[in-house]
């Protein structure tokens, strides 16, 4: 009788599976994406650091923040915020910023438009090359050493949206069964 659900078939039970995958097929679909956030970790080489980051974090901040926006601004396409959220100096200055880019949904050719993924943003921020930055520092050993993804740690178990949409269409497959 399950086969006679949407017609006869030899596949018997897989016709109501495999209009339901169609019908849920939607829901899975990671087009139309409006907005991404990446995490990234600055380091810079320099004995100053110190002195810079003590008498004015705010303008250090500010400064790299500049100094980033140049790279990562598409000015008419999408409205991209730049923050530095932490800062930290030991042998060298560490900065933890976060780009958040977020598609202007009434520009003319916004469907044809690329959000840069995490690894293409930070490609941008080593190509900058720090000016701002580097000017608050007095000595002539400072240099900006690199950048890397800090992407949030994904805890054994934990499950994503994609992996609850899975459990989800398995859950209804298997009570349609």
């Amino acid at each position: 009788m399950k086969g006679r659900l949407l017609g006869r078939c030899d596949m018997g039970g897989m016709v109501p599976m495999v209009a339901l995958m169609l019908v849920l097929l939607p829901c899975v679909s990671t087009t139309g994406v409006l907005e991404r956030f990446s995490q990234h970790s600055l380091t810079f080489s320099g004995s100053g650091w110190k002195d810079v980051y003590d008498n004015n974090e705010s303008g250090l901040k500010s400064s790299i923040e500049a100094d980033i926006s140049k790279h990562v601004q598409r000015f008419g396409t999408f409205n991209t915020t730049v923050e530095v959220v932490w800062l930290g100096v030991t042998d060298v200055l560490e900065a933890h910023v976060e780009v958040l880019q977020v598609l202007k949904i009434d520009y003319e050719y916004a469907k044809l438009q690329h959000i840069w993924d995490e690894n293409e943003v930070n490609s941008l921020i080593s190509q900058a090359m720090y000016e701002n930055t580097l000017s608050l520092h007095n000595k002539s050993d400072a240099k900006f050493l690199g950048s890397r993804r800090r992407s949030k740690d994904v805890k054994f178990g934990e499950c994503t949206r994609t992996c609850q949409v899975l459990i989800l269409m398995t859950s209804v497959q298997v009570t349609v069964m």
